[in-house]
């Protein structure tokens, strides 16, 4: 499972570049469809400034194949 996680060995090894997006739309499958992206390497859910509440923010996060 570390071997999946780009973002932490890029920060581990301090080099190279990770593409993520950031989400604001609160929908499991928006989710869903950015985890499933080509090139994406990781979804931010944003529950401060997006219309996101607790119980979108978990079904985002559980449907994401790259938790």
């Amino acid at each position: 499972m570390q071997a999946a996680n780009k973002l932490k060995s890029v920060f581990t090894k301090g080099a190279g570049a990770s593409l993520g997006v950031w989400q604001m739309i609160p929908s499991a499958n928006v989710s869903r469809a950015l985890a499933k992206s080509p090139g994406v390497d990781w979804v931010m859910v944003d529950c401060e400034h997006g219309n996101i509440d607790g119980m979108p923010h978990d079904a985002s996060t559980h449907g994401s194949p790259r938790r």
